[in-house]
């Protein structure tokens, strides 16, 4: 069973869901029940560091899935990229030697598999999934904003045409298929033992 590493908080959503709207709006209530903690931002990581990250997650996650199963997986190109992310935010808070209990503002290790499901259509089962969270360094606390996959979608196809973006390539399906797959995110987590708050648009749904 993996341990958690580092004593951190992320906050987990579909993009669009309004993660960024509600902690400027309840920050103050929001880690109410949280030890004192500071928050941290993006950094670009040491090239060396991203690297060594990178290649030692893809190691790890080889001897623990089996080395035939993971060629199938990282074959694909989409998958080699997920890891990529993934080892860029991990290099992200090794290289900073973060101390106390920090919150990961848009730069913890959970967000780019979400972003994979919905950007890259990445298909990721219950047993990949396991293998990579076991392998990747795990928050202590995780807030996961939740609403329904159709307003989701609305908020994300609106905000993207205000910001220029290309949004043919995406449809309802993929949303209701990322909505699938957090809540199975959130089920692995709970079994690792991180500490899970899932919160609606409407408060506080489910704590443990």
């Amino acid at each position: 069973m993996y341990i958690v590493e580092y004593s951190s908080i992320e906050m987990i959503g579909l993009s669009g869901v309004g993660k960024t709207t509600l902690f400027y709006n309840m920050e103050d209530n929001l880690f109410e029940k949280m030890d004192e903690y500071y928050t941290v931002h993006p950094v670009k990581p040491h090239k060396l560091i991203f690297f060594f990250e990178t290649l030692k997650l893809i190691i790890r996650f080889i001897f623990s899935f089996g080395f035939f199963k993971s060629l199938c997986v990282l074959r694909s190109k989409k998958n080699i990229s997920l890891f990529i992310k993934l080892g860029y935010r991990i290099s992200g808070i090794k290289d900073r030697n973060l101390s106390g209990l920090v919150y990961l503002r848009d730069s913890g290790v959970l967000m780019p598999l979400l972003s994979s499901v919905i950007d890259d259509r990445i298909k990721i089962d219950n047993t990949m999934l396991f293998k990579i969270l076991i392998n990747i360094p795990l928050p202590k606390y995780v807030y996961c904003v939740v609403d329904s996959p159709d307003n989701i979608y609305d908020r994300f196809i609106s905000r993207e045409r205000k910001l220029g973006n290309d949004v043919k390539g995406y449809t309802i399906s993929d949303f209701k298929n990322a909505n699938t797959f957090l809540f199975r995110l959130i089920n692995l987590l709970k079994d690792v033992n991180v500490n899970v708050t899932v919160i609606s648009k409407i408060g506080v749904i489910n704590h443990d």
